[in-house]
């Protein structure tokens, strides 16, 4: 029969025997990332304040692979963007990070960044940083935070920044210039198919008799192509700028100039003349026989959505042939 003190013993050590025997304590250990690496690529180390760099070019889709000592719950992490005191903001238009379980019991995880070709930070957005958060939640309830600073690098646009020397001819009074070849020689006429690059130029006025003398006194049969190209695929905008190209170029020519040429959407330059309240014609004459006058031509091409611009420039080069 057990005694009294054998009794109080058993009292005394049963919450022991329970700690020790099958009945199991809550799982408090939380999840750890184990190892951070970009996807077919070398490991990203944490930065001295415990946040890994990730990095994508405007356009791209980086993925970097997570693993995590454990698996996670479902749904496994949540993501925010924060701000220098750490409030959550809303991620911008044209961003998307995404995580995707992968891997043998779900414990890699993909992190993928994507920036979009109308991502809009403001109107330089190279090598922008945003600070994100992600919180890790496995199975037990138990989490983590995991600080990431992606930094979003602008793409640069491609083209020439200096062209050639484009020469013209004004010989016809108000009607569109010619543009000469290369050499300075001028093309046939009727403009054969390879001197007409305006898609507007439409020689429909013609004049009497058995080869009539068809032409288009608005539009010019040329277009100076100065449009750019963009590996991440971005609407562009274009202006054109245009100033004397020497110190004796007149500034009515200046001024004739810039209300006659016209920049299109796909950045072509073509010429423009047009009617005045009277309903003369006006182009560009620059009344120098036998002389060229210059211009300093420069269009720039912007990203629509933000973006470093490329100016591409060229003299104008036109004389005076009658």
């Amino acid at each position: 029969m057990p005694t009294l003190k054998n009794i109080f013993l058993i009292v005394l050590l049963m919450p022991l025997l329970f700690a020790c025997g099958g009945a199991s304590s809550p799982d408090t250990k939380a999840p750890s990332v184990s190892s951070f690496t970009v996807s077919n690529g070398a490991p990203v180390a944490p930065a001295l304040n415990g946040s890994y760099a990730v990095a994508a070019n405007i356009g791209e889709t980086k993925t970097y692979l997570m693993s995590v000592n454990e698996k996670l719950a479902s749904p496994s992490i949540t993501l925010k963007m924060v701000d220098a005191n750490g409030t959550p903001i809303d991620l911008p238009t044209g961003l998307a990070v995404t995580f995707n379980a992968s891997g043998s019991g779900q414990t890699v995880y993909e992190l993928t960044l994507a920036t979009n070709a109308h991502f809009a930070l403001g109107t330089e957005v190279d090598n922008k940083v945003i600070d994100l958060i992600a919180t890790l939640v496995d199975v037990a309830g138990n989490s983590t935070q995991l600080a990431l600073k992606a930094t979003i690098h602008d793409v640069a646009l491609v083209g020439n920044a200096v062209m050639a020397d484009a020469l013209f001819s004004d010989n016809a009074g108000p009607m569109p210039m010619t543009k000469l070849h290369a050499d300075g020689s001028f093309p046939p006429y009727p403009y054969l198919a390879a001197d007409i690059s305006n898609p507007a130029y439409a020689p429909t006025l013609c004049g009497a008799g058995p080869t009539p003398f068809c032409y288009d006194p608005i539009h010019s049969h040329w277009a100076v192509d100065t449009s750019v190209s963009d590996p991440a695929g971005r609407a562009i905008l274009y202006s054109v700028a245009v100033a004397a190209g020497a110190p004796s170029t007149p500034p009515d020519i200046v001024a004739a100039m810039r209300a006659t040429l016209t920049l299109d959407a796909a950045g072509r330059l073509s010429q423009t003349c047009y009617a005045d309240a009277m309903g003369a014609m006006q182009c560009v004459d620059p009344l120098d026989p036998g002389n060229w006058t210059s211009l300093s031509i420069t269009v720039i091409a912007t990203p629509a959505s933000g973006g470093m611009s490329l100016r591409r420039s060229f003299l104008l080069k036109v004389r005076d042939d009658g």
